[in-house]
């Protein structure tokens, strides 16, 4: 059985097959399809300014998405980090992002004063989050592995 991705799924710790999906995609011209994504990304990451806000706005609530991909590039050397400590990391940090962007921010994240107090503290909890994640996701992966390990 094969993953999205076309590799092989171990059948005990593998990825979760998805064949339609994978079949699905595997039916379109490779570079067709990857500009189409990129096109759907460029409209979605756009959406923002086409609701009346300025680009250093649109540009933080991004920054403040992909900050849970921060702990995976700056750990990628803990070889036991996996899908889970990716997806602990990154979702945590998508969904804050949303609330800057839906400006539900309360008052009590704002450091400092001015016009930027409240999303620096939003991005210190954010990184404190996705760390957190990304450290328990590792853990969980290496148990998983660990545990997969003594089983054989």
């Amino acid at each position: 059985m094969r993953d999205l991705g076309g590799r092989h799924v171990d059948e005990q710790w593998g990825t979760v097959p998805i064949p339609s999906l994978a079949d699905w995609i595997q039916s379109f011209e490779p570079l067709r399809f990857g500009r189409g994504v990129m096109v759907v990304i460029i409209a979605l990451g756009s959406a923002p300014l086409w609701t009346g806000a300025d680009i250093l706005q649109t540009t933080t609530i991004s920054g403040t998405m992909v900050l849970g991909l921060a702990p995976v590039f700056v750990r990628s050397f803990i070889r036991s980090a996996g899908g889970a400590a990716l997806h602990l990391a990154f979702w945590p940090g998508v969904v804050l992002g949303m609330v800057h962007a839906a400006g539900w921010r309360p008052d009590w994240l704002a450091i400092g004063g001015g016009e930027y107090a409240s999303l620096l503290g939003l991005n210190l909890l954010t990184t404190g989050v996705v760390s957190v994640g990304f450290g328990m996701g590792t853990a969980s992966d290496g148990w998983r592995h660990e545990r997969g390990h003594a089983e054989t």
